[in-house]
């Protein structure tokens, strides 16, 4: 299926085969009206699932070859006990968080074997934003024990925030414009790069990654939401007598909503 198509369209026209075929008859489960269980029927042919965000796991600019080894869509609330999980739960086919003032909602997925490459669709909505956010950061080790990790990073700048990317083992550094729709972040192993992309396949910022070893096989998958105060000071201009436990203070609080996780190992 092409990569710009969304889901909304194809449910509106399986609606209405529905409506000209009424007395249609499926298995399906109590949670799911036989409309609905059709409808997703349709879409998981057609590569979707329960994506909801436009962009297809299966879409080429980010799929491997071969596929997918394991792909997390968040149909249920029982695909988040494969993963750590703090203040998170599934609402509407999407992974969303709740965590109260000075916490961080947050999922990890972590693995001991190697790993070739992972992917996360996520989008995050900007609610005060004074210093640097860190919605997803992955590692994947090699077989050959070269370990490859990047940082997908909220930035407040004089233009605006934008998107980093930031590779570990070089410090380097890529940024984008951030957007509140959705987008794919990927740490590929084999080509040694990290990328961000649009929902449609374009790629928003690329950067080589670089590596360092290690004796143990293991990859991460790391998804936060923040919702806390940063406190880092002394506050510039003040006496001494004045900055006596005077902290400057920075507000980091983001939504964050994950349409699906994707991994090859």
């Amino acid at each position: 299926m092409p990569a710009t198509y969304n889901e909304r369209p194809i449910r509106r026209y399986v609606s209405w085969l529905l409506d000209r075929r009424p007395n249609v008859l499926v298995n399906t489960t109590p949670t799911f009206s036989p409309r609905e269980h059709m409808i997703n029927f349709y879409l998981k042919k057609k590569g979707f699932g329960c994506v909801v965000s436009g962009a297809n796991p299966l879409n080429p600019s980010w799929c491997p070859l071969g596929g997918w080894t394991k792909i997390w869509k968040f149909c249920t609330p029982n695909e988040l006990q494969d993963f750590e999980s703090q203040y998170a739960y599934v609402e509407n086919s999407l992974l969303k968080f709740n965590p109260p003032f000075g916490s961080n909602g947050k999922i990890r997925y972590l693995k001991y074997v190697a790993s070739r490459k992972v992917a996360v669709c996520f989008r995050t909505k900007i609610i005060n934003l004074e210093d640097t956010g860190a919605p997803v950061d992955m590692y994947v080790t090699r077989s050959d024990y070269r370990i490859y990790a990047a940082y997908i990073y909220l930035v407040p700048t004089a233009e605006g925030v934008k998107y980093e990317i930031s590779d570990v083992c070089t410090g380097n550094y890529i940024r984008t414009p951030h957007t509140e729709d959705f987008v794919v972040a990927v740490v590929d192993a084999e080509a040694e790069k990290a990328t961000l992309y649009g929902k449609n396949g374009s790629v928003l910022a690329e950067i080589n990654l670089g590596y360092m070893t290690t004796d143990t096989l293991t990859y991460c998958i790391d998804v936060i939401e923040e919702n806390r105060k940063k406190e880092a000071g002394p506050i510039p201009g003040l006496t001494v007598k004045e900055d006596f436990r005077k902290l400057q203070e920075f507000y980091i609080v983001y939504d964050t909503e994950v349409d699906w996780v994707a991994v090859l190992e």
